[in-house]
This record gives structure tokens, C-alpha cells and sequence, in this order.
């Protein structure tokens, strides 16, 4: 048996002046205009889940004052949940029981479905006290067609039970979703329906490339039969006749997404199978047990959502089939003679017509424009309430690329991009006096090229060496280790004697304090100017070195000017995170004093105080991969952490006295880390500031300005961020200004599209 839950997929379009090159969606398409987004805030107190336990309690489930309650639970059901609905009943002087199931140890979705979501059946200790229940309240989840057991169908149809079937999430019963007027859900039922009854032919089709046809059977368009839920939602489903026929892409199943899957059928049997990976080989040996596409469905409810945080057990089950609830989204149930062999596949941007009748456009129901329902909406709160909402995460990873960065044995071969270093960076005068500072990691060939760039320049050179850092490579020891990383007093000494210090050796700029100061300010005080350069051959001679400024310069423009129209802004990731939060916009490419060579642009969204509300989750920090953490936050301060010890330590330590200081993120596409090993102290901690500088890795920076603690840098490479609903500043990654047409005229003047605005590095997941 194989039986999968539906992942969700949603986001945002791009305006018309910024096109995405990275794939928002599965295919490569983009998202429909429609779509608003909803960031769920983290729930972490009773009080925004007693308005959702009172309204099932009193409403749904009509509890009156000396029935019974059967709460039903499981160990995966959080703890807040069973406080807030002990609390309704109590309220209503009714008694409780809290019963709890034991919950399968599940390796993940797949096998978690398999044991727990199609079981219909309870232990038989359950019975009891189901038989002298008034009201069961299920938090646990259990399939529906466990309501057809003889007990259970008998007590729902005489009327001797209620049995309400709750969406365990905190988050998505605080949501404004989990409210929404059943009245509206009802007539969009209806208005779906219609068409459908009666019509000789349904056609589907998506942008991925589905297209199939069949003659429709019955239609339903209620909630599972006998089953009180909450939220409230109704789907409209048809039967699929015998002649179904034409091809299914899908990227997601009822577990989640899955490799890019096609399918063909023919007289409603699947025929050929594509891809899908390892559920596409399980669903080949399927083929011949007779699977027949048997249902068509569509959903209605326009603010139902899910919740990008991993769960785990009942929670994620009720979360994964959330993302079935959108307005527009779909999906297409297979089985046989044996309906313990099911198959869901989830549709989420279908087209559908009723033999030449639209019904549903690219995913948005053309019921939501129909008079009768727009009243309806108007008099019930407004027509935002037909604004069809999605929680804002990225799909499909782009393909992982690394460049072939051709080995250096000559220091002639730095010397194109160490002559743009003395002339235009370091802007080093005749008679000037240059320090270079190096240590035992930094190659010889970085200093003699240094040494032979000078040569012309006029100027006094000095070579000095560094002490290397000695300790654990684990990142966040080697990140203790740069933080500390300061110059001796010899170093100090020369430093302030210099009017340009060139440091392939490597330090943490924006962390560097000396003397007390902070960096920029003592080199203002020494009259010193600080080029950090990157010690690594390779880097030196790529693209990210020799870059025409005057198109990185252009990119930058165009990246403020989307920035400037807003002052609020989604941040997400496929990881989970999800943060909104007010902002200023600072460009912060390096400090006043000093920089760092190959050079890029920066812009920071600084936070308003106290605005900053959601979920970082990262598996990244500058120097490199740490085990997967979660950051809640709520007015901007940190409450909570989930991780290692190491990590929870580290972020609760930085963030003492702060919560985000700032999200940040580079607009260069060349920029490339070296992959693999790197020798060295210097040169390793280079690669990692160059993974972090590429265009469209968002860098987040927890604590406060002040000189301790100090603050704690993440990275998330596959980000999204939205600048006030339409514009997509940075898509899974991908900086969309890469796309503007003025962008893409001066690259093809400068050289071409390809060479100049294509990312030079996508990593791999497994990578950083």
C-alpha cells in the first residue's frame, strides 16, 4: 500500500518591470497574479486558540452543559491544543476526557500514511469511551472512512454523536482562515457544481503540462460524510468515467513533493510512468494492480493554507492536507478494486472546463467574480474575503551547478584583476606606503602577484605575516575562532603607519574591532585605508573579479528602486522560514575605510524595532553547514529554539540583548565559493564569504550592535522575498533583477546574457 498526503506549493507573481530567470514553481512557470500572501505568526500562548476551541466547542460540535467530551489526542498533538479545548469544555460545564493513542514511530511521511492515515480503526480500550461520549473532538488524526464502522455510522446517524475532526496546528487555527464564513464556502460549492452536472466532457489542463479528458460521472460537493471539521471546508468532486484519457505532470503527491512526474492515461488506467524517482518506480510496479483514475476534485476555501514549519505525526498530516484546502487547487485519486491502494496526486494550478464553460483559470475559480457570491462576500465583511491567500514558499530546487575553475600555477595570471585591486579599489598613489598582510595559509602565488601589481603603482610595499588561528573546522567552533581573530600589536603598529592595507590573510571586517573601536572608525582615526582580498588563485582569475562595474552597478539600481516602493517584506525559504517584518533600506557594501577585493553591492533591510514577527530556519552559518535550527521570533525578540545544544547556545548567546539586527544579500551572479576542500585558515574562510556573496543568498544577522556578544551570521540559499505583495525581489535564490530588459540590453554591450548574468554557482543541498 502506498498512499501519499498533498505538499503545498504557493506564492506570488512578479510585476510586470522584474522577470524571474529561477523557477518559483514546478516547470519553471510563474506564479498567477491572484494569490496574496499570509505569513502565519508563531503561536506560543492559549489566548489566539481559545477563539478557535470556543467556536468548535459551542458551534460545531453544540456542546451543552452536562454532556460529554472525548477529547482524542496522540503524543505529536501539541500540549496547547488539549489545555485550550479542556478549557472550551469547561466553559460550557460539560465534562471531559482526554484519551490518548499511541503514535506510530515513522521514519517519515510515506511510512507515517501508511500506519497511521489509512488505518480505520481504533483500539478497542476506545470504544468505551466513544459509546459514552456525547461529542468527540479529534485532534489525532484518523481517516474518514473510519466514520463507516457500524458503532460510529450508527451513533453519527441516530444523532447520538458529534464528531469533529480539528486541524492540529496552532498556527492555522489562529490564522483568519480558520474563521472564515461557511456561507461563502457553501455558494462557491455550488457555483463550482453546476457546471459540472449534466456536462457530456471535463477538460483539465496546467502549465506543467497536464491535459487530461473524461466524461464526468456524479457530483458531490460535501465534506466526508457524517464528519463535522474544523476549519470548515467543502470540496466539489466528480467521478471520472472509463474513457479518461491524456497526460499528468505533477511535482507533489499526497506525502509531498517528489521528482518531476508524468503520466499517461488512457481509458482511465495509467499506461506509462516518467520520472517521480523512487515514487515514480513504486507507482510502475503499481501499474498492474489495476489503478484507475476515479476522482477529480477541487477545493474552495479562498484563506486556507499550511504551515511551512516541519511537523511531525498527526500535525503534519493534518498540515499536508491543509494545502488541499486552496481555492483552485485539485487532485486526482487513483484506485482499484482495493481501495487500500490509493494514489493523490495534487494539482495546484489547474484549468478546468465544463464541455466549452470555464470553470477554473490557471488555479482561481471564476466563481469568485460571480455576482451573487461578491454580494454575499460584501455583506458578510468585504470582498477581500475572496482574495485567494497562500502562505509564500518556494518549490523546486533549481539544479545544482558549480563552475570548473581552471587551477593557477602563474602569479602572471592574477595580475588583470590585481591591477583593477591598486587602481581602482585601493586607489593607491605614488610614494604611498602599502602593507600587505598574509599568514602561513595564504598562497605565495596571492602575495608576489600583489608584489608585481604594485610594481607600477609608485609605491612603498611591507610585508608582514599574521598568526593562524588554531582549532576545530566544525562551523560554529571555526566562527568562534574568526570572531576572535584580531591584529598583535606589531600588526596594529604598521597598520596605522599605512596608508593602504592589503590583506589576503583573513579577518572579520564588520566584527574587527581594534583598540577598542570598531574598524572603520580606528582606520578613520589612522588615516588608513583596509582592502581585504581574496586569497584564493582561482577566485582571482574568475568573473567575479574582472565583473563590469558599470553593470553591477546598474543591477544595484534596480534592486533599490524595487526596495524603495516598499517598507514591508516576506522573507521565506524551502527550509521553512517565514518572516515579516518593516524595514529601512541601507546599501552596505563595505564599511567607509575598508572593502574587500573582488568587490560586490550590498543592500540591507534593516528592521523597524519590534516588527519583526515568524520563523528563521537555517542549516547555514558563514562557515558553513550546521544541524537544522529554528528561530522563532515575536516582536522582533527571540522565544524560541529549536536545534543543537551548540547552535541554541550560540543564537540565545548573540541574541542576549537583540533579536534580527538585519537581512542582507549581494547582487553579483559570478560570485563562486571553491567546492570541496579548501587548505587552509584563510583561503577556507574566503570560499565561505564567497558562497555568501552571490547574488540572491540572503544572510541574516542575530544579535546587537554592540561589541558583545557577538552577533551571529546565518545564510539561507534558497530564499524568496517578497517586497510588499507583487514585487519578487529575490525568487528560490535568484535575483530577479537579473531579468530587467535595461539589465539584459548592457550585459549583450558588454558581452552577453550568458557569460554576464547567469549565476556562476548553484549549490548542490548537501553543499555549505
Amino acid at each position: 500500500m502506498f498512499i501519499p498526503v498533498v505538499g503545498c506549493l504557493l506564492g506570488l507573481t512578479l510585476s510586470p518591470l522584474v522577470r524571474a530567470q529561477g523557477p518559483t514553481m514546478p516547470g519553471g512557470y510563474q506564479l498567477p497574479a491572484y494569490l496574496q500572501p499570509i505569513t502565519l505568526k508563531p503561536v506560543f500562548g492559549p489566548e489566539p486558540l481559545l477563539l478557535a476551541a470556543r467556536k468548535v466547542i459551542g458551534e460545531v460540535a453544540s456542546v451543552q452543559a452536562g454532556e460529554t467530551v472525548l477529547i482524542v489526542s496522540d503524543s505529536s498533538i501539541n500540549p496547547l491544543l488539549l489545555q485550550v479545548f479542556e478549557t472550551a469544555v469547561r466553559e460550557k460545564e460539560a465534562q471531559v476526557h482526554i484519551h490518548t493513542l499511541p503514535s506510530p514511530q515513522a521514519s517519515g511521511a510515506g511510512a507515517l500514511l501508511r500506519e497511521q492515515h489509512w488505518r480505520n480503526w481504533w483500539p478497542p480500550e476506545t470504544w468505551d469511551q466513544l459509546a459514552a461520549a456525547d461529542a468527540v473532538v479529534a485532534l489525532a488524526y484518523l481517516n474518514p472512512e473510519f466514520l463507516k464502522e457500524p458503532l460510529i455510522s450508527g451513533q453519527l446517524q441516530s444523532g447520538q454523536l458529534r464528531f469533529v475532526s480539528v486541524t492540529a496546528v496552532p498556527e492555522l487555527l489562529a490564522a483568519p482562515g480558520a474563521h472564515y464564513p461557511e456561507e461563502i464556502i457553501d455558494l462557491l460549492a455550488e457555483k463550482i457544481s453546476q457546471p459540472l452536472e449534466g456536462a457530456r466532457q471535463i477538460r483539465i489542463t496546467d502549465p506543467a503540462g497536464t491535459d487530461l479528458s473524461f466524461s464526468p460521472g456524479s457530483v458531490n460537493r460535501s465534506p466526508a460524510s457524517g464528519l463535522l471539521a474544523f476549519p470548515y471546508n467543502a470540496s466539489v468532486e466528480v467521478a471520472a468515467g472509463d474513457d479518461a484519457r491524456g497526460s499528468i505532470v505533477s511535482h507533489s503527491v499526497s506525502t509531498g513533493f517528489l521528482p518531476l512526474l508524468k503520466l499517461t492515461v488512457e481509458e482511465a488506467r495509467l499506461a506509462s510512468v516518467e520520472g517521480g524517482g523512487e515514487f515514480g518506480e513504486l507507482l510502475k510496479l503499481d501499474q498492474e494492480n489495476g489503478l484507475r483514475l476515479q476522482i477529480a476534485a477541487w477545493s474552495v476555501h479562498p484563506r486556507s493554507v499550511r504551515h511551512q514549519q516541519r511537523l511531525s505525526g498527526s500535525a503534519s498530516i493534518h498540515n499536508q492536507l491543509s494545502s488541499v484546502g486552496r481555492a483552485g487547487a485539485m487532485r486526482l485519486g487513483f484506485w482499484g478494486e482495493d481501495r487500500s491502494r490509493s494514489t493523490f496526486f495534487q494539482i495546484y494550478f489547474p484549468s478546468v472546463w465544463a464541455d466549452d464553460q470555464e470553470i477554473i483559470r490557471q488555479g482561481y475559480p471564476l466563481a469568485l467574480a460571480d455576482p451573487e457570491v461578491v454580494r454575499l462576500a460584501e455583506s458578510l465583511g468585504g470582498t477581500e474575503l475572496l482574495t485567494v491567500q497562500c502562505t509564500v514558499l518556494p518549490g523546486t530546487l533549481p539544479e545544482a551547478r558549480t563552475p570548473e575553475l581552471q587551477p593557477v600555477t602563474r602569479s602572471e595570471a592574477l595580475l588583470p584583476a590585481l591591477e583593477i585591486l591598486v587602481r581602482d579599489v585601493a586607489r593607491i598613489q605614488p610614494a604611498e606606503q602599502v602593507l600587505i598582510i598574509t599568514d602561513d595559509s595564504v598562497p605565495d602565488l596571492v602575495v608576489s602577484g600583489l608584489q608585481e601589481a604594485l610594481v607600477g603603482s609608485g609605491s612603498q610595499v611591507a610585508v608582514m605575516r599574521a598568526g593562524v588561528p588554531e582549532g576545530e573546522t566544525e562551523p560554529l567552533a571555526l566562527l568562534e575562532q574568526v570572531m576572535e581573530r584580531t591584529l598583535s600589536e606589531d600588526l596594529k603598529r604598521a597598520a596605522a603607519e599605512a596608508d593602504v592595507v592589503l590583506a589576503p590573510a583573513y579577518f572579520n571586517l564588520p566584527g574587527l574591532f581594534v583598540e577598542g573601536e570598531e574598524l572603520d572608525a580606528w582606520l578613520e582615526k589612522v588615516r588608513t585605508r583596509w582592502v581585504g582580498v581574496v586569497a584564493i588563485p582561482e577566485l582571482l582569475t574568475s568573473g567575479w573579479a574582472t565583473y563590469p562595474r558599470e553593470l553591477l552597478e546598474l543591477i544595484g539600481r534596480r534592486v533599490e528602486d524595487e526596495l524603495l516602493q516598499e517598507s514591508t517584506v516576506i522573507l521565506s525559504s524551502n527550509q521553512g522560514t517565514s518572516l515579516i517584518f518593516d524595514y529601512q533600506v541601507v546599501r552596505a557594501d563595505a564599511g567607509i575605510r575598508w572593502s574587500v577585493f573582488p568587490t560586490n553591492i550590498r543592500y540591507r533591510l534593516v528592521p523597524e524595532s519590534g516588527s519583526v514577527e515568524g520563523i528563521i530556519v537555517t542549516s547555514n552559518f558563514l562557515t558553513g553547514r550546521v544541524p537544522r535550527t529554528e528561530i522563532h521570533l515575536g516582536s522582533g525578540e527571540v522565544v524560541q529554539v529549536e536545534g543543537t545544544a551548540r547552535t541554541r547556545e550560540a543564537v540565545n548567546r548573540a541574541t542576549a540583548r537583540g533579536g534580527v539586527m538585519d537581512v542582507s544579500f549581494g547582487v553579483h551572479p559570478r560570485v563562486t565559493p571553491m567546492t570541496g576542500e579548501v587548505d587552509g585558515f584563510s583561503p577556507g574562510m574566503w570560499s565561505h564569504y564567497a558562497a555568501a556573496q552571490r547574488s540572491g543568498v540572503v544572510s541574516v544577522l542575530l544579535g546587537s550592535p554592540s561589541e558583545r556578544p557577538r552577533p551571529l551570521p546565518l545564510s539561507l540559499f534558497f530564499a524568496l522575498i517578497n517586497a510588499g505583495g507583487p514585487r519578487i525581489i529575490v525568487d528560490l535564490g535568484h535575483l530577479t533583477a537579473l531579468g530587467d530588459e535595461e539589465v539584459r540590453n548592457l550585459a549583450e554591450q558588454l558581452g552577453s546574457v550568458e557569460d554576464l548574468l547567469e549565476e556562476e554557482w548553484i549549490p548542490a543541498i548537501g553543499e555549505r
